[in-house]
């Protein structure tokens, strides 16, 4: 497990270097994850629950106490008269300390319970590499449809400016008019893909702010000079036995 979180980390180390310029990096991505997000929250609390039951079956092994207390009261009275009446009363209680000296089924169950809070504590973990993978995908998603719509964004302004000369050209007889007319058919195949971009970046915004519980604001950016560290072992056989 100790290899999992070395890419992630050196992004959060990389990206943490721009905060100043950007609304939010990586690294504040992934703290509001690891506060806000409801799947690793879920997963949080059912650990919790989870590891309640060693406590509660080891309670069953326990030297436990138990009382109890109780009043009488007997009224006696003549039959015939219903005079010389006699009462008494009495105050009952009781104190019983009890020590379970070999109860089997209680010692499986505190086994069985400290399983079930291991395989919980597995889960949780499972459940913070999972956050990893959904926060670090979420959010390079977001800056790869916002270089796509830029990219379109900025073709669309050369297929204009090839439309407005190839336009200006044909009022001067210089061109057919097959040049504007191929022109603005590659202008309006670029409007639906722009307009397509424009939906990605949404949906992708959203898929982020559904983790982070907010809108993300401007992305912090790797520099174009970022090198990013090889994995570590960089061998595949390394791995595959490492996961078996």
């Amino acid at each position: 497990m100790r290899y999992c979180c070395h890419l992630p980390a050196a992004l959060l180390l990389a990206f943490s270097l721009l905060a100043p310029a950007y609304g939010h990096d990586l690294a504040n991505v992934w703290e509001l994850a690891l506060q806000r997000d409801p799947m690793y929250a879920s997963a949080g609390y059912a650990r919790d629950a989870e590891q309640e039951a060693v406590p509660q079956a080891r309670a069953q092994l326990l030297p436990f106490v138990t009382a109890s207390a109780g009043a009488e009261a007997d009224d006696t009275r003549r039959t015939r008269s219903l005079s010389d009446n006699h009462s008494t009363q009495r105050a009952l209680w009781s104190l019983n300390l009890t020590q379970p000296l070999a109860d089997v089924s209680a010692w499986r169950s505190l086994e069985r319970a400290r399983y079930v809070s291991g395989a919980a504590d597995v889960a949780y973990t499972l459940a913070r590499q999972d956050l990893i993978l959904r926060v670090t995908r979420a959010y390079f998603t977001v800056l790869t449809a916002q270089d796509t719509l830029q990219a379109l964004k900025a073709e669309k302004r050369a297929i204009e400016g090839q439309l407005e000369a190839a336009t200006h050209s044909f009022e001067l007889g210089a061109t057919t008019i097959t040049d504007a007319q191929e022109a603005q058919a590659r202008l309006d195949l670029l409007r639906a893909r722009e307009f397509d971009a424009v939906n990605a970046v949404q949906v992708s915004e959203d898929a982020l702010a559904a983790i982070i519980a907010e809108p993300p604001q401007d992305l912090a950016r790797l520099p174009e000079d970022t090198t990013l560290p090889a994995p570590s072992p960089s061998r595949l056989d390394d791995w595959v036995e490492q996961a078996a």
